[in-house]
Formats: C-alpha cells, structure tokens, sequence
C-alpha cells in the first residue's frame, strides 16, 4: 500500500490530480472540492476517476461518484474497496 501524503490523503490520490489537473499533489486535502481544483468539471471528473481505477484497480459504481462530496471521501471510499473480502 502507498505511504500517505499530506492530511491524510494517499500518493497515488495526489499523483492522480497531478496527472489530470497539474494540481501540486500537496495541495490535495481530504477536505478539497471540485471548486478547489482548476478543472474539475464533469469530464475532469471522468478522468481523475478512471485514473484512480487504473492506479488502484478497483471499479466505482456511479451510485458511489454520486455521493461524493470531497477527496477525503473519495480516499475512505477507494480504501473500503482495496481492503481484502
């Protein structure tokens, strides 16, 4: 598993925004909004998703993006979905 970054919130998470939105991986918070990061529309938002997938290897449900309100629940919903059966 990836050491965590700052507040929480894993390297592969940070490195994920960087690739997508050239955000600094260190400015990704648990309590970062899409209205934080320049770029996180809709189709920003497929991206950084499918990138998070491809990193991790788990698959999100639409229902799950759904409910997301933060990176910090994005982190705790990737973690849930990494732990083993």
């Amino acid at each position: 598993m990836t050491a965590p970054a700052t507040d929480g919130v894993p390297d592969y998470i940070g490195q994920s925004f960087a690739a997508v939105f050239g955000a600094a991986p260190e400015a990704i918070t648990r309590q970062t909004v899409a209205a934080d990061v320049t770029g996180w529309d809709s189709m920003g938002n497929i991206n950084l998703l499918l990138e998070i997938e491809s990193i991790a290897k788990v698959r999100f449900k639409a229902a799950e993006v759904l409910r997301l309100r933060n990176v910090g629940e994005l982190v705790d919903l990737v973690e849930r979905k990494r732990r083993p059966a």
